[in-house]
């Protein structure tokens, strides 16, 4: 039954294990670094001077086998490499025969019951025995969930022996197998043998040998041993290690300058991971800065660099990356010169250009305003003043980029237009209907040339001189009359009443009623100014 049992236990471990290597691993299942209970059920098997298992055939020792437990305690410096101190406590039934009993084959025929066989009395001998073993294993593919190790280490065994406690030391090795159930729980099946030295250490007799026909007990034998098929199971009191994660970069968005200084900072989950953690910070140029979440960082070459930040310990990283752009530093604008040509222009004819002399980063922005609501934003605009009658501008430049503004005046004065017909001109008279102030058809045809003339030479000012013919009523009012409305004339058409004087003459003095006096009823435009 115990044979069975055993069997089908390690054969379930390995069909277990087979199908879990097969797979693959996305994490390790055993971790280093830790501490650890094993709690173990062996089976324990004696091989020595009072077992009746003269072949030493394993079916027979396991029929024979007692049951145990044991406890070990132990670090594991890595995921392969552990080392651990057990004890163990054996109930062997074979060191436990009644008095008189045949309890060796002295002669090696196989017969216990032979008369030469060596009859011995141990009725005083306790069976319980105890081991305390330091064992090192050595697991290989120690990340699959199913590891095969050896063990090797020294130990000893004591019990009670006739009365007295005997001890006994050896060496103990053997070979196990582990399947992780998770990184903190595992299951075991191990098989090891300990050799306990001198020879009646662990069963109180020494080599029984035949000596002139008579079985005798005689010193100097060799070892006995104790072996172990065990099951058992893991646990780490140490809590898995944890890999850094969550890793968030944060830094400067945008641009900065050639030798700008940048602040970048990083957050991983600083208070579960596995200390030790290593951090750095790469800025793809320059040195590497390690141990710190935080820092400050300047460039001399413009560029985009990526600055990644990686957090690392001896389980696992973690990492995440920024980029940012360096550039020349932008130069606010300095307008150093404004210049125009010519710089005393003639109102409508000549073509003003504007041109600057300015420092700074592009792109610059230009805004123009001319002084008179016109304005341009190019950088060398052109500009034709339309006042006739001559003036002083202040012409305003802006200039802007992403730095800041600069802004700076200058003053133009604008001669006023001359057209040639100015010096010749001469302006005629219209006339009236009788007792009647209404412009004629053909008083405004004469009084359009007129205006003409005035707004084309804004130079000149006129006196308008109105007159009544004798005979006609109220002389002055309506020499007044007449006056007012060629100047309503002339102002409809545009010309600044500032340019008239505006006089009513009354009757003409020194003619007789009895003459013609169409010619007298009139208005005279007088030029006054050139």
């Amino acid at each position: 039954m115990k044979q069975r049992l055993v069997a089908t236990t390690f054969f379930v471990l390995m069909v277990m294990g087979l199908v879990a290597s097969a797979q693959a691993q996305d994490a390790p299942y055993r971790y280093g670094k830790a501490l650890y209970v094993d709690l173990h059920a062996p089976t324990h098997i004696y091989i020595g001077d009072l077992d009746e298992n003269p072949d030493n055939s394993l079916s027979t020792m396991i029929e024979d086998a007692g049951l145990g437990v044991g406890l070990e305690i132990g670090h594991m410096f890595n995921e392969a490499f552990s080392l651990g101190l057990r004890y163990t406590f054996a109930d062997h039934t074979k060191l436990r025969p009644n008095s008189g009993d045949r309890v060796a084959d002295a002669n090696g025929d196989g017969d216990l019951n032979d008369p030469e066989d060596l009859v011995v009395d141990i009725s005083e001998t306790d069976d319980p025995r105890h081991h305390i073993m330091l064992m090192g294993r050595y697991r290989f593919w120690a990340s699959n969930r199913l590891s095969p190790y050896l063990m090797a280490g020294l130990g000893t065994a004591f019990g009670n022996i006739n009365g007295e406690t005997s001890f006994g030391f050896g060496i103990a090795g053997g070979v196990g197998l582990e399947y992780a159930l998770n990184p903190r729980w595992g299951l075991s099946l191990e098989i090891y043998d300990t050799f306990i030295l001198p020879d009646d250490a662990y069963d109180g007799i020494n080599e029984i040998r035949v000596v002139n026909g008579v079985p005798t007990e005689v010193g100097g034998g060799g070892a006995d041993v104790a072996g172990f098929i065990s099951l058992g199971i893991r646990y780490h009191l140490t809590p898995p290690p944890v890999a850094p994660s969550g890793v968030v970069c944060s830094g400067p968005s945008g641009t900065i300058d050639i030798g700008e200084e940048a602040t970048f900072s990083a957050t991983y989950n600083m208070d579960s991971a596995t200390k030790p953690v290593m951090t750095t910070w790469d800025f793809g140029s320059g040195t590497p800065v390690t141990g710190t979440t935080t820092v400050t960082r300047s460039w001399d070459t413009p560029g985009t660099y990526t600055v990644t930040f990686r957090a690392e310990n001896r389980v696992g990283a973690a990492s995440c990356s920024t980029s940012i752009t360096v550039v020349d530093p932008i130069i606010p604008p300095e307008i150093v010169t404004m210049r125009a040509n010519p710089n005393s222009p003639m109102a409508v004819t000549d073509r003003v250009t504007f041109s600057a002399n300015v420092r700074g980063t592009a792109p610059l922005t230009y805004q123009w305003n001319f002084g008179d609501g016109n304005t341009s934003t190019a950088p060398s605009p052109t500009h034709t003043y339309q006042n006739r009658a001559g003036d002083t501008y202040t012409v305003t430049l802006t200039v802007s980029n992403e730095a800041g503004s600069d802004t700076e005046t200058m003053r133009i004065t604008v001669r006023p237009y001359e057209n040639p017909i100015c010096a010749t001109a001469q302006m005629g008279s219209v006339f009236f209907d009788r007792n009647s102030s209404t412009l004629t058809a053909q008083a405004r045809a004469t009084l359009q040339e007129n205006a003409r003339i005035l707004t084309e030479c804004p130079n000149i000012n006129v006196r308008i001189e109105g007159y009544a013919a004798p005979g006609e009523r109220n002389a002055q009012r309506l020499s007044e009359d007449r006056a007012r409305a060629v100047e309503q004339f002339y102002r409809d058409a545009g010309v600044a009443a500032s340019r008239m004087v505006v006089e009513g003459k009354g009757r003409v003095a020194g003619v007789s009623r009895k003459e013609d006096g169409s010619r007298y009823r009139r208005v005279d435009t007088i030029i006054i100014g050139r």
